[in-house]
């Protein structure tokens, strides 16, 4: 189970035929909640962005046909409106997925006048509810231009980010989950004729919780627009009845076993002698032994989280060193050191989920077969 967002900068929906072909792209990716980025549609127009197959429209545009921000959002996640400026480049939701509430929140940033956008950016967004945050759309400038601006005619930062914005992603701690799952790679999502260079402008940044539980996060080809979209997914545990289902390496390390052995004789010390009736008592030992692991399980996915986001913070720092010195040797040993320790860490995961996913498959299996007997009569 998971949520899909999408954000877009359309360069322009007043013309019907487009806003047709946007939405049957829209239509067909599914999303649950997708951010549009100058939309061009002046306020007393703003009518035409209504389109209740793409879900419940929020709308925030100028008096004039410039800038403007739209976004649709299924009715299921109930959404609600939470922030926008007088401007039409602050649009912010509410959503609710499982018990969850996150804030969304789209931007289209001026090319001029940064600093004082991205500072009063933050102080809506601190003065929002405090849950989970994804703030996406056109920032109209890169993280990092080594990486995220073509080197033709670049000229040292030129495009970054202004400090306001550093100093926001900082406060909120929040993380650039497209780079955040492709350290090195270069890819762009608009080219600049006036600077003769592509850009990473459009981004999504995240809570850092949710980036722990982000899915696919890609820069889709450039159609129907100057800017790539980007769409990213963000995962949450099936709904429904929950069956636990037994983390099998926990057996393998002798310190948990021990302990399991010292729980579970404490356990029929203290029960197996009074008056509760044996299998009572068998039965609420697979209980404390369940505890026991889950506990255990998630300590140890705790402990496995905080590595990787320290390895991953760690292969940042030698790249930005390797970034201005390739050639030396040492960094590139402790890169590769770095990279196989956080394959390790990832290949124990994909082990284990593919454990699991066999273990519904047979389950699955036996209930089916199981009621073709029911059925049949046999």
């Amino acid at each position: 189970m998971s949520l899909t967002f999408l954000t877009w900068n359309v360069n322009g929906l007043n013309e019907k035929l487009k806003r047709n072909k946007i939405e049957k792209v829209l239509r067909n990716k599914k999303c649950d909640v997708v951010c549009c980025q100058e939309t061009h549609v002046a306020k007393k127009h703003k009518h035409i962005l209504i389109n209740k197959k793409l879900g419940m429209e929020f709308i925030n545009s100028a008096v004039n046909k410039k800038r403007g921000l739209v976004i649709y959002a299924k009715e299921k996640l109930e959404p609600k409106i939470i922030c926008k400026d007088e401007e039409g480049r602050i649009l912010g939701i509410q959503i609710t997925h499982q018990g969850e509430r996150l804030n969304v929140v789209s931007v289209y940033a001026p090319n001029t006048n940064k600093t004082e956008f991205f500072k009063k950016l933050e102080q809506a967004l601190l003065e929002l509810e405090n849950h989970n945050l994804i703030l996406l759309g056109d920032l109209n400038g890169v993280p990092d231009p080594e990486l995220d601006r073509s080197e033709k005619r670049r000229r040292g930062k030129q495009g970054k980010l202004p400090k306001t914005f550093d100093d926001l992603q900082e406060n909120l701690d929040l993380i650039d989950i497209w780079r955040f799952k492709n350290l090195t790679e270069k890819q762009f999502t608009h080219f600049s004729g006036v600077h003769q260079s592509w850009g990473r402008i459009d981004q999504i940044w995240v809570s850092r919780e949710l980036s722990l539980r982000s899915g696919r996060c890609i820069i889709e080809p450039r159609t129907l627009s100057d800017h790539n979209p980007i769409l990213l997914e963000i995962k949450y545990p099936p709904s429904g009845p929950y069956r636990w289902r037994m983390n099998d390496y926990l057996l393998e390390q002798d310190e948990i076993v021990d302990k399991a052995k010292n729980i579970l004789k404490e356990y029929f010390d203290l029960n197996l002698h009074k008056e509760t009736k044996i299998n009572v008592v068998w039965d609420a030992s697979k209980a404390v032994l369940r505890g026991f692991l889950i506990q255990q399980n998630k300590y140890r996915k705790n402990l496995r989280e905080a590595k990787k986001e320290e390895l991953t913070k760690q292969l940042k720092e030698i790249e930005d060193k390797l970034t201005t010195n390739p050639g030396d040797e040492r960094l590139k040993q402790i890169y590769k050191l770095l990279q196989t320790q956080y394959s390790t860490l990832l290949n124990q995961e994909i082990e284990w989920g593919i454990k699991r996913m066999k273990q519904k498959f047979f389950e699955s299996a036996n209930k089916t077969g199981n009621n073709q007997k029911i059925k049949y009569g046999r």
